[in-house]
């Protein structure tokens, strides 16, 4: 019999030998565990890792319909698992057999799970029960007292594969980096994400990272995967800045080629992610840190120039200004000395693309066709990390600036960009006030006043 915990459960041509996977718990398991739906004692003990009371059902629907023998024993007893075919609105079905006794499952369930979940599910649920054990082995061989699940292996089994790869699926072998209330970080054993929940693989993703990563309050859906892969992002970063190994945080602030260029789970969260809570978390090591690295947000590459880069450690934008804000990054560790500022935003003037040039000549000829007023006022270009900023007025050189997004926002937008800031300039008015408002009212019934030539 070898066990996971041996050092030749790596080595393939000893696996092959073995006739059986083995799946062990302390405990007898009913009958009716495999038979019964949504019966889980487990849902709401944080404990635990199965709480949908489903997990074994579907795991023993992908074993049957992918032909592995199963062999099920419970305080010495074989419970017996078979199929019967059964018709269906003229469709026929395998149901699954429980000691001959019909049930209401049927090899069908759980059609999208792979091998590695339905191995998953067998042996989370030992580790609830207490004693779990995985194993390869030669001989079936149960004792009282216990649970025991045979897996029949076949020639060349991708089941040698995964169990050769166990650490990328169970991480209870693995040593943390940095384990805190908010979860464990881990040394990366693959390119991508690997993302577990109280131990057990939860997520499959493409999206590179730079830690691997445990997070015991991800919400998972019945197939045991995250259901709002969109919260991983806060999820992690909750982790981050709570930790206070400085081995992970130098890493994070310092890897420049994730940070600048590569798409990562902590780099390229969605815009839909919530940060502003992050100050809640911060350890004092990471506070420290941030006070110490000269930091950026990732949308100001953009605006800087090859040497400027190699200056600064980049955060995704929406984390930065969380601590930003907070006053926790000094402003003479940012880009903000060499970016002019206007109120909160950071802009920077530039040459303006053909594209955005081309657009604001058919915007000028819009207005002059449409008789609106000269607008004297000098039209610059600019690039900002606030996605949502259109235009400004500056009042200290008396110029309309538009920002670089216009340029796909098309001739509509920019006109009516230009106009605001025509009327903030001329008025000397803010947004979202009083005198914003009658300042619209006046340009526009003396504009209408004018094309008509009719005195009010």
């Amino acid at each position: 019999m070898t066990s996971y915990t041996e050092n030749s459960f790596s080595k393939a041509d000893a696996l092959t030998m073995h006739k059986y996977l083995c799946v062990v718990n302390e405990g007898a398991i009913e009958s009716g565990a495999l038979t019964l739906m949504g019966a889980s004692t487990k849902r709401g003990d944080a404990t635990k890792i199965g709480m949908f009371g489903s997990g074994n059902k579907y795991a023993l629907a992908y074993f049957i319909r992918n032909g592995y023998k199963i062999r099920i024993f419970s305080d010495g007893k074989e419970i017996e698992v078979g199929t019967k075919e059964v018709v269906f609105k003229d469709r026929s079905f395998n149901m699954i057999t429980v000691d001959g006794k019909e049930t209401s499952l049927t090899t069908d369930m759980g059609p999208n799970w792979q091998l590695w979940e339905a191995v998953r599910e067998l042996y989370s649920n030992a580790i609830d029960e207490g004693g779990a054990l995985i194993q390869m082995t030669n001989e079936i061989k149960p004792y009282v007292g216990k649970t025991y699940v045979y897996i029949e292996l076949k020639e060349n089994d991708p089941l040698y594969t995964m169990f050769e790869k166990f650490d990328l699926y169970f991480n209870e072998r693995r040593k943390p980096l940095f384990e805190g209330i908010h979860g464990k970080i881990y040394p990366k054993i693959t390119d991508t994400v690997n993302l577990y929940r109280k131990g057990i693989r939860c997520f499959d993703g493409h999206i590179k990272s730079m830690f691997d990563y445990d997070i015991p309050d991800a919400t998972l859906d019945e197939n045991r995967r995250v259901m709002y892969s969109w919260k991983i992002g806060q999820h992690i970063w909750e982790l981050l800045v709570s930790c206070t190994s400085k081995e992970v945080l130098q890493k994070l602030f310092l890897d420049h080629s994730y940070q600048m260029w590569g798409r990562t789970v902590e780099t390229d969260v969605p815009t839909i992610t919530s940060y502003s809570n992050l100050t809640l978390y911060a350890s004092k090591e990471f506070r420290e840190l941030l006070s110490t690295y000269k930091l950026a947000p990732r949308s100001m590459l953009s605006q800087m120039d090859e040497d400027e880069v190699k200056m600064y450690c980049f955060l995704d934008t929406s984390i930065f200004d969380e601590f930003y804000n907070a006053k926790w990054i000094p402003e003479e560790n940012t880009p903000f000395r060499t970016i002019k500022r206007k109120g909160e935003f950071a802009y920077k003037v530039v040459e303006g693309t053909p594209l955005m040039k081309a657009t604001l000549k058919n915007a000028m000829h819009f207005l002059q066709e449409c008789k609106f007023p000269h607008i004297s006022y000098p039209i610059k270009f600019f690039n900002s990390p606030k996605s949502d900023l259109y235009g400004f007025a500056n009042e200290d050189d008396m110029s309309i600036y538009l920002s670089e997004i216009l340029e796909n926002k098309g001739v509509n937008e920019m006109v009516a960009t230009i106009i605001e800031e025509y009327i903030h300039l001329k008025y000397s008015t803010t947004d979202k006030t009083r005198e914003m408002q009658t300042a619209i009212i006046e340009e526009f019934v003396g504009y209408m006043k004018t094309i008509n030539a009719y005195p009010l």
